[in-house]
């Protein structure tokens, strides 16, 4: 009998370590289960605290970007409102005989990209002539307040012939928009 007892209590042993093996296996597995949801936990909980700051920075800036929208700064190229916006002005400001030419848009130098949008630039030439230098001033204020983009002046150039009555006026402006 003892050596069927010896075999019987070395199957036990053999059974008992296989079970213990099994448990520390399964419980490995659980550990890494339980790691893997902390750390898609802790994803989550990071994603939501930034999408939480990304809408206080939106509805804080919101006004702001609808203002930027409303004026054109944000959207296409506006080249008809920027021709009608330049003729009215030359109407209403009395200057004679206006041209202008309006270039097709171009990325700005140096490049400015914010966010999805590139800042593009339309650059316009202009030529006509004013009874006086106010006139010019007039026609500028009116074309920085019409809107469709942000509106600077490069340059201009006043010239005067002493048997003129008019002051000939050659400008370069410069239309900007988000798109």
């Amino acid at each position: 009998m003892k050596p069927k007892l010896t075999w019987l209590i070395s199957m036990l042993a053999i059974l008992m370590l296989a079970i213990a093996g099994w448990q520390w296996w399964q419980s490995m597995q659980l550990q890494r289960a339980i790691d893997t949801r902390l750390h898609e936990l802790s994803a989550a909980q990071q994603q939501r605290v930034q999408t939480l700051r990304d809408g206080d920075w939106w509805r804080q800036h919101e006004a702001d970007y609808q203002r930027l929208l409303a004026t054109g700064f944000i959207g296409e190229d506006a080249r008809v409102d920027w021709h009608q916006a330049l003729s009215r002005a030359s109407k209403l400001t009395g200057v004679h005989h206006a041209e202008f030419d309006i270039a097709a848009q171009v990325p700005h130098q140096p490049e400015v990209k914010i966010g999805q949008r590139l800042l593009r630039d339309s650059i316009v030439h202009w030529r006509g002539e004013v009874a006086h230098e106010d006139v010019l001033v007039t026609l500028l204020a009116q074309l920085s307040q019409a809107g469709h983009g942000l509106f600077s002046v490069r340059s201009c150039t006043l010239s005067h012939a002493d048997e003129q009555a008019l002051i000939g006026v050659d400008c370069e402006f410069s239309w900007q928009v988000l798109s």
